[in-house]
């Protein structure tokens, strides 16, 4: 734990130093990323919950921000008409990601930052800039995540959070120290193969709880439906973070 904690505090040091110079644009690229996974779940999921609305002729009361004056028919109108919106906002935050993050690497022409007391290479800080900024968004991704997880349930928020410390924890001693050319476990993975396959994992585990959350506490079939779509992209999210954390730390060697 102690090892992992070190290394996260590595990486926060890594988004401090470019953070030190217009730290603004970095944040923006970040937060646009992150903006732009948010809006894909949302894409997602409104054309399954405008479905469920279809089947059960009603609209859920977390829609009372819609007019009364409107009629059933035309609240499905105004859902339909939000799932394009969701998945233009998608394709615009992650736009602006790349815009944010491209200018923002220019500021660093030329100039160096330091990390671990020593320099790192010019040569290296482009691809740095590139891995922490995307880093950057699945962690901000995954504070935007639980603070809906938070509203909507906090056993699930609780249970997501504990899997990603753990999953973090066993990917810092495995994979992440692994060479590229090392298998790992019986099955002879390669280390980006088993991120991907325990970080996915996890995903049943969410599923478990979920059904025993809306069997015995009843969480609505809505909010079910959403944090299960939820908890996937997390782990996507994890999975990416994980990956891009592999090039982090070889680069700051």
């Amino acid at each position: 734990m102690r090892e992992l904690n070190s290394y996260l505090m590595l990486f926060f040091s890594a988004i401090r130093a470019f953070m030190a110079r217009s730290g603004w644009m970095f944040l923006l690229g970040g937060g646009s990323l992150a903006a732009s996974r948010v809006s894909q779940t949302v894409s997602f999921f409104l054309p399954l919950k405008i479905f469920i609305v279809i089947s059960s002729h009603k609209v859920p009361s977390y829609f009372d921000f819609l007019p009364n004056a409107l009629t059933y028919d035309e609240k499905i109108v105004i859902l339909a008409c939000a799932v394009p919106f969701t998945y233009l906002a998608y394709i615009a935050f992650g736009v602006m990601h790349r815009w944010f993050t491209d200018r923002h690497l220019r500021v660093f022409s030329g100039k160096s930052i330091e990390l671990r007391g020593k320099d790192v290479p010019q040569k290296n800080i482009a691809r740095l800039h590139n891995h922490s900024a995307k880093a950057l968004a699945e962690c901000l991704f995954f504070v935007m995540s639980m603070v809906i997880a938070i509203v909507l349930n906090p056993i699930v928020a609780l249970t997501i959070f504990i899997l990603v410390y753990l999953n973090l924890m066993l990917f810092y001693h495995t994979a992440l120290k692994a060479e590229d050319s090392e298998r790992l476990t019986f099955l002879g993975l390669h280390r980006r193969q088993f991120i991907e396959y325990v970080s996915s994992s996890n995903f049943m585990i969410v599923f478990a709880v979920l059904v025993l959350d809306t069997m015995f506490i009843g969480t609505s079939i809505y909010s079910t439906i959403f944090l299960l779509l939820l908890c996937r992209m997390v782990f996507q999210a994890l999975n990416r973070f994980s990956n891009e954390n592999i090039h982090i730390l070889r680069l700051t060697r």
